[in-house]
């Protein structure tokens, strides 16, 4: 008995110990791509419509926007998974018909990362076609066990909605029809 309580309190000292101890490179990031059937402009109209983002993003039921402005640097929208969990988003980068960065705070619920930051970025793919590169940046918590726990545990779930992000905006950008569950299980 005695052992295993020392057992567990060494394992549980160094668990502490790598939650303070600061990761080399804590910042991390997962992307994906897809090209769009839509010349760039058109691409880019629709992505500079902040207000839409419950018409592709996967568990999102409304947005609201929170500023006097709509689109430009510094606009803020409000996220919502239900009506009474959202997250806050704000833009901190806008590069006018190419992208822009949106980050992420005072959510409601629990998100698994201090610091989250979404980038929107497209260029021209062709005559008639845009690629769009969806990055969602976030810096873990707890030090090294944090950096170890995302690159172990948590990356596999956050680049899967990361991709279904990405694919039903392509969807929705295609044919304006918001993306159902049934359709973001197809694509």
């Amino acid at each position: 008995m005695m052992k295993k309580s020392i057992a567990v309190g060494v394992t549980l000292f160094v668990l502490g110990g790598l939650s303070f101890w600061p990761a080399e490179n804590s910042r991390m990031a997962i992307s994906s791509t897809v090209v769009i059937d839509l010349p760039v402009e058109q691409s880019w109209e629709k992505m500079s419509d902040l207000a839409v983002s419950h018409y592709y993003v996967p568990d999102v039921v409304d947005t609201q926007i929170l500023t006097e402005k709509t689109q430009g640097l510094r606009v803020s929208r409000r996220v919502f998974k239900s009506e009474d969990q959202y997250v806050d988003e704000t833009v901190v980068e806008w590069n006018e018909g190419s992208g822009f960065v949106i980050k992420l705070h005072n959510e409601t619920f629990f998100l698994p990362f201090n610091e989250g930051r979404f980038r929107y970025q497209i260029a021209e793919a062709g005559e008639q076609q845009t690629e769009f590169t969806g990055t969602m940046s976030f810096e873990p918590p707890m030090g090294l066990l944090g950096d170890w726990l995302f690159r172990n545990v948590l990356a596999s779930p956050i680049e899967e909605t990361v991709d279904q992000t990405v694919l039903s905006l392509r969807y929705f950008y295609e044919t304006g029809q918001p993306v159902s569950e049934e359709i973001r299980a197809t694509l």
